[in-house]
């Protein structure tokens, strides 16, 4: 005997859903506990993700953190605290390398007692770059254009760019 109200796409879907959001790094973030650091509590998320991982971070920790927040210059972060600096992508530039050096000012600040949370998701390449010794930000931004012109998968484009 034949269910009428069993529909295939729809199971199909809520189960596709379901595990979207067990699979959501925002929803697993909001989620933690934290314990307290004897000094500071600095938090950085960058990537096409970081707003929202911000948003969950603060819901998270009702204590008061700094941070750093890195999106691309067309997305939006709520105002929670941290500073927000916007930077390009996919093709790095000037303001992601001044948003990579602000990040490892502050972070060379930390002490044994502090506590670093660094979360990151898509396009965190582009928005710090980060030249190895002997390149600069003109040869990072040659090879992004060169890898997103080739074809080549965004996994396969990865292996270049942490060589």
């Amino acid at each position: 005997m034949e269910n009428e109200n069993y529909d295939d796409k729809k199971i199909l879907e809520e189960i596709f859903l379901e595990s979207l959001k067990l699979a959501d790094p925002a929803e697993k973030l909001e989620k933690m506990k934290f314990d307290i650091p004897l000094g500071r509590l600095f938090f950085v998320a960058v990537g096409k993700g970081a707003g929202r991982l911000a948003k969950a971070f603060y819901k998270a920790y009702p204590e008061k953190a700094d941070g750093i927040v890195v999106i691309p210059e067309n997305e939006k972060c709520d105002d929670l605290g941290f500073e927000v600096i916007k930077a390009t992508h996919p093709i790095p530039s000037q303001r992601g390398l001044d948003a990579s050096f602000k990040l490892l000012k502050e972070i060379s600040k930390l002490g044994k007692d502090d506590l670093l949370i660094f979360c990151i998701s898509g396009g965190a390449s582009a928005l710090l770059p980060l030249p190895p010794e002997g390149y600069g930000l003109e040869d990072e931004i040659h090879l992004n254009k060169v890898l997103l012109g080739s074809g080549l998968s965004i996994k396969e484009m990865n292996l270049y760019r942490g060589n």
